[in-house]
């Protein structure tokens, strides 16, 4: 609250400009852009257009099912997916028809249940819609008993209501998730964690200024999150409870952007309320400005912002991008991207890392220099080698929430640090007419930390049949830890197509613990889920 009287006293002039795009994003048109996180693939892009970037109350992680319509590799400043041809008379498209979908259910082993159903409209006379609904259930994990702890079910539901075409753009999306873990008898006084989030993201384009002059638009980002454990059969001794945790985000924003043909410029102002209970409000208030100029296959753009909190003095961040996407030839998309940037961290973006991390403290705004570049080459027609790198060190004293490696009572700690981090990821994808093969290594050369591991390599092996209405298809992947004992992460999947609508999977997640007697552990006491089997079956429409 110390700082309050300063954010006041510039509020009324922030709210004359509008804030830039995020760091590495291309210009989007309409004017009002968003993604909804975590929401599905199924649904065709068409149905969804990019409207501005929503708060994070997305679909929990585990809300997935073990089928995968196509296997991807993102390369490029925004990511271009390589694509693994795998039935693609199965995805329905919005050329045949104004509604499409997905409807699956599956059950398996440890006691699981899954099912996804997934509705869009694209906008037309009418304003467009789409609905989402994802769950996933697994309980009684390496042959534990079920009801014992030992156990994993997360939920997510997601509207979306827009309007994309004509002079007034405009979207609402109301998402819903819930994550629910069980503490597998480590604090006896407990016997599960639960995680719920609930958000509401809107935007309309008010005016514009003159003919075929700048946009006007106003949007509205909110949040509620809830974290509350369910007792079990002892009472917690004095010192050893796990508290609730629970709050609200705010944050309205004005924005004002011109867009052309090959230039856009934007600005923006947003004001920004999170309340913890128990905990100060935090306050911030930032003013940004950012241009970006096309010239034909190159781009260049740049940005500056004011940021200014409750918590951290003031920061200007600030970024310039340069990057080249050729149409063909032997490059694909070459970016290099740099500055200063701050981001709004919770700690509920660490329950995405592990549900059993002790929830306290307010959100922070992390600041870091950074550097970003990727490149990508089509040596064949059918190969395509992609790296990206980025350095990231942390500015201005605003460190990043991170999990720690120390357990009390039963939840995980964190701790706000400094950093020195160099991301690494390097990949070389084969797509034939049967076979796609990825492989891709993930490394962190700098930033330790507390982490178990720090270099990946995943193999994906895709293999469908020849026929142009593909009636089978199988996936093999594996990911390696070459820097620690951990088994590696072997999953298995097959699907069969007995009618053009409707799929049926058999799914093998992770199977090497059982076959060798060992149990996934998530950190040094919580096991996570393996051994899965999930039979499933999918209808489209």
């Amino acid at each position: 609250m110390k700082n309050l009287p300063r954010i006041v006293g510039i509020v009324a002039l922030s709210f004359l400009v509008c804030r830039f795009p995020g760091y590495g994003e291309t210009v989007s048109v309409p004017n009002i852009e968003t993604r909804i996180r975590n929401s599905g693939n199924e649904v065709p892009s068409s149905a969804l257009p990019e409207f501005k970037l929503p708060l994070p109350q997305e679909l929990p992680p585990e809300v997935k099912t073990a089928e995968k319509s196509k296997p991807t590799v993102s390369v490029g400043t925004d990511p271009v997916p390589v694509e693994v041809p795998i039935a693609p008379e199965t995805i329905a498209t919005f050329e045949s028809s104004g509604v499409t979908g997905h409807a699956s259910v599956g059950s398996g082993y440890p006691s699981s249940l899954a099912g996804e159903f997934s509705v869009a409209r694209p906008a037309g006379a009418a304003p467009g819609l789409s609905a989402q609904f994802g769950y996933l259930t697994s309980d009684g994990y390496q042959g534990k008993k079920a009801g014992t702890g030992y156990f994993d079910r997360s939920v997510g539901l997601s509207l979306l209501a827009f309007n994309d075409t004509g002079t007034k753009k405009w979207f609402t999306a109301v998402s819903i998730a819930d994550r629910a873990n069980g503490l597998q008898g480590a604090n006896p006084a407990y016997f599960s964690i639960g995680h719920r989030l609930a958000g509401v993201n809107a935007g309309f384009d008010l005016f514009t200024i003159g003919e075929n002059g700048p946009v006007v638009s106003i949007y509205f980002d909110s949040q509620v999150f809830t974290s509350v454990v369910e007792r079990g059969a002892t009472e917690p001794l004095p010192g050893t409870g796990i508290e609730d945790y629970r709050g609200y985000f705010l944050s309205p924003s004005l924005r004002l952007s011109l867009v052309r043909e090959r230039y856009l410029f934007t600005l923006e102002s947003v004001y920004a309320l999170d309340t913890v209970d128990t905990t100060d409000d935090l306050h911030a208030l930032s003013v940004s400005a950012a241009a970006e100029r096309t010239f034909g296959t190159l781009f260049l753009g740049g940005g500056a912002e004011f940021h200014t909190d409750s918590q951290d003095n003031f920061v200007v961040p600030f970024f310039l991008k340069f990057g080249w996407e050729p149409e063909s030839g032997l490059f694909g998309p070459i970016g290099v991207t740099g500055g200063l940037r701050t981001d709004r961290r919770t700690v509920f973006d660490l329950v995405r890392l592990d549900p059993f991390v002790s929830l306290e403290g307010m959100p922070v705004y992390a600041a870091d220099w950074f550097t970003r570049v990727n490149i990508t080459v089509h040596p064949l027609s059918d190969i395509t080698l992609y790296s990206i790198g980025e350095f990231r060190r942390t500015a201005a004293n605003r460190g990043t929430p991170v999990l720690t490696d120390s357990i009390s009572f039963g939840t995980l700690q964190w701790a706000r640090v400094d950093r020195d981090s160099l991301v690494v990821t390097a990949g070389i994808a084969y797509a034939g007419e049967m076979l796609a093969v990825v492989t891709e290594y993930r490394g962190e050369l700098m930033d330790e930390l507390w982490a178990k591991h720090l270099h990946e390599i995943e193999v994906t092996v895709s293999l469908h049949d020849p026929a142009p209405k593909h009636f089978w298809a199988t996936e093999v992947s594996s990911v390696f830890t070459p820097d620690s004992k951990e088994l590696p992460r072997i999953g298995l999947s097959g699907r069969i197509f007995p009618l053009p609508r409707l799929s049926i999977t058999l799914s093998f997640d992770d199977v090497l613990p059982p076959l060798f007697n060992e149990a996934r552990m998530r950190n040094s006491l919580y096991q996570e889920r393996s051994g899965t089997i999930l039979l499933s079956g999918r209808f489209e429409f």
